[in-house]
């Protein structure tokens, strides 16, 4: 079984009601933007959400890899990361420098892997930090596997 081929990170917004931009920040290493395929998607949403994306929303310094949700003219655009490689079986771990439990309640944080060959597709384990729109909820984050 092949529990993720493809290694991504997002910063989507759940809903655009009272959302304040905001930067995730993650390490990796060894880290190169050719080595992942950036979403960009500004006139249509797609994807999750589904929402717009914005290359722009990206970059990599020494710190790390950043991904920003930004507003343009009224409308929110996220950012979101895939990994050009597979990696198949083994550990994976990111470090979030980012306060994620300081989000806005419409922000989703999520680190996953899945893949989108038919034969290993609904096969996904998921982190996601977010008050799914919710900023009372004490419950900032889920952890899922799939099937």
């Amino acid at each position: 079984m092949n529990w993720g081929s493809l290694v991504a990170a997002s910063v989507v917004a759940a809903s655009v009601v009272g959302l304040q931009p905001s930067v995730a920040s993650a390490t990796a290493s060894p880290i190169s933007l050719a080595d992942w395929q950036v979403v960009d998607s500004p006139d249509a949403p797609i994807g999750a959400g589904p929402n717009y994306w914005s290359a722009s929303n990206v970059w990599l310094d020494q710190a790390g890899l950043h991904l920003k949700i930004t507003n343009a003219g009224g409308r929110w655009y996220c950012a979101e990361v895939i990994s050009k490689s597979s990696f198949g079986y083994g550990t994976y771990s990111w470090s979030v420098s980012s306060p994620v439990d300081s989000f806005d309640p419409d922000v989703v944080f999520g680190l996953f892997t899945w893949n989108d060959d038919p034969a290993y597709h609904n096969r996904e384990i998921d982190f996601e930090a977010s008050r799914w729109g919710n900023a009372s909820d004490p419950n900032n984050a889920q952890f899922v596997v799939q099937p």
